[in-house]
């Protein structure tokens, strides 16, 4: 299935490290605050984004790379609805650039949204 990511960037890689934090198997070393918050940013950006009506593919595919890629520097674990946004990621590659989210399709992305990130909210806990 294609989504536009590489699959080593879709599927954080297992750490075959010894020490792991307690938020993912990745090493201690490699998740920082700086990752977590950057995979908020991200989750909030593309919020901002839907609720100030842009809603065309050419914006808002990056914003979602960006979401996947940094949330899988914090966990390389699948948490509650991580499979939602990559299926809006799967949406908006079969749109043409130009091409712009539904009214529906915004309010249903809004919805995804919130859910994933209150799912990976919970995977840090």
């Amino acid at each position: 299935m294609r989504i536009g990511l590489p699959a080593t960037v879709e599927n954080a890689p297992a750490s075959s490290h010894r020490q792991t934090n307690s938020i993912s198997n990745t090493p201690a070393s490699n998740v920082t605050a700086t990752h977590i918050v950057s995979a908020s940013e991200n989750f909030i950006t593309l919020f901002d984004a839907v609720k100030m009506n842009i809603l065309s593919k050419d914006i808002l595919h990056p914003i979602l790379v960006d979401i996947i890629q940094s949330v899988n520097k914090v966990t390389d674990r699948d948490f509650d609805n991580k499979g939602k946004i990559v299926q809006w990621l799967i949406t908006l590659n079969q749109m043409r650039a130009a091409e712009e989210l539904t009214a529906e399709q915004a309010r249903d992305l809004q919805f995804d949204l919130n859910a994933a990130y209150d799912g990976f909210k919970a995977a840090l806990e």
